[in-house]
């Protein structure tokens, strides 16, 4: 398995909307697991999704998986993820196909941290 990156790094988020980079899935026919590695949540809550697109443009975005996050969490943050078994509809292997990560929703005034990756 490699794990390949869908943000470009990890990113430093204030505000709702889609995270620096994307992960064109054309080539990986055979995704296994999603990830997601947050950190550093300020204060309140979030909630954020990886979404696929059929086309790499994403006006035609899907959530394949939303996770919901609040304040105190452990210092070195938390990692979840997503089996492809859960996420069954996944867009993959065809061409402009690919994976992004939203958050949809961040507490004012909150700052965290993230990086998603994907095994392949």
């Amino acid at each position: 398995m490699t794990r390949y990156p869908i943000t470009t790094g990890t990113q430093t988020v204030t505000a709702a909307g889609p995270v620096t980079g994307t992960l064109g899935t054309v080539a990986l026919t055979n995704l296994s697991t999603l990830y997601l590695d947050v950190t550093g949540l300020s204060a309140g809550t979030c909630r954020i999704s990886i979404e696929d697109s059929a086309t790499g443009t994403f006006g035609d975005a899907l959530p394949v998986k939303v996770w919901h996050f609040q304040s105190g969490a452990p210092a070195d943050g938390i990692t979840v993820s997503a089996t492809l078994d859960e996420v069954p509809n996944l867009r993959k292997g065809a061409t402009g196909n690919a994976l992004r990560v939203n958050v949809l929703a961040i507490s004012s005034g909150a700052t965290l941290n993230l990086a998603a990756s994907v095994d392949a």
